[in-house]
């Protein structure tokens, strides 16, 4: 009697817990002719009561067409954690679009318990986190990790027929003297008024980093020759050579830059090129400044051959 009295206050224990539960809960016979859902499974859904008896009509109240529905059952059939289950974007009644994140218990009947937690901004903040690494976070330029990334799939569609690129490595001329006479705060504001010049002076289809310091980079695609690209580092050139303006200072800089350029899939990789636009640079510093200069890869080898001598 006691066992029984026990077991009794066990499942309406059981029962109180899991309508109360703060994540969506939901339990299905084997036919789909009756169901037991939480509060917040309830409140999540639209459609009439009756609609919710059947979990495909429930995945429906949701958002999810056929496919998805289908797809997600057949991964939540036979049973899985809820912090390893598929994730789903859904539909709410209130028309909130939330990424949930399911997992399910099969239950003696053949039918299946279902619970979902709502993962959409611990999604975002990883989203977030994922997009940072790939960005430089005094400019919100790509850094030079997603630089390397665009570098290498420029060669890629080079390799595949596409047309040419470029690339542009610019050092800003006489950086060191705002942030010795203005102090390093002026020099981030320069920095980041910079970044803005160059990004709304290229395509959409080039790309703009920030590899740190002064340093910049530019992949300036699509190009049938060299002239596009002298075309290109001069119109740089002259933008980076007007006024900046920081606070109460008007400030001028200036910008020098390596250009190599690959039209031919032979014996490109993007260490040989960056290379070689480092070579065009250092010319370029070394002949005064505020202009450009062109290095080839093949010009690569030759300095690694002077190197070892």
């Amino acid at each position: 009697m006691i066992s029984d009295t026990l077991s009794a206050q066990a499942v309406a224990l059981a029962v109180e817990v899991f309508l109360r539960l703060p994540i969506p809960i939901a339990a299905f016979a084997g036919e789909g002719e009756d169901a037991l859902w939480n509060e917040a499974w309830r409140r999540s859904l639209g459609g009439e009561e009756a609609d919710r008896r059947d979990i495909r009509a429930c995945l429906t109240a949701l958002g999810l067409d056929a496919a998805q529905r289908d797809r997600l059952l057949l991964d939540l059939a036979p049973g899985c954690a809820l912090e390893e289950g598929p994730e789903q974007v859904v539909t709410l009644r209130d028309g909130r679009h939330r990424v949930w994140q399911f997992g399910s218990v099969p239950l003696p009947d053949g039918g299946l318990c279902v619970a979902a937690v709502d993962v959409t901004e611990r999604r975002r903040e990883e989203e977030e986190t994922e997009r940072m690494a790939y960005l430089d976070a005094l400019t919100g330029l790509p850094n030079r990790r997603l630089f390397d990334d665009r570098l290498n799939q420029a060669i890629e569609r080079l390799r595949r027929g596409h047309a040419g690129f470029a690339v542009h490595f610019l050092d800003l001329d006489h950086f060191k003297q705002v942030n010795d006479s203005l102090g390093h705060a002026a020099g981030d504001r320069l920095l980041q008024q910079v970044a803005r010049r160059l990004a709304t002076s290229v395509r959409r289809s080039d790309t703009v980093a920030r590899f740190g310091g002064d340093e910049f980079g530019v992949i300036q695609t699509d190009i049938a020759d060299a002239r596009a690209v002298a075309a290109l580092a001069d119109k740089l050139i002259q933008r980076l050579g007007r006024p900046f303006r920081i606070g109460e200072h008007a400030v001028s800089t200036g910008a020098s830059i390596g250009l190599a350029t690959a039209f031919h899939p032979d014996d490109i990789d993007a260490a040989r090129l960056m290379q070689a636009a480092d070579i065009a640079l250092y010319r370029v510093k070394q002949a005064g400044r505020g202009s450009y200069a062109f290095a080839t890869a093949a010009e690569t080898g030759q300095k690694d051959s002077a190197e070892a001598g």
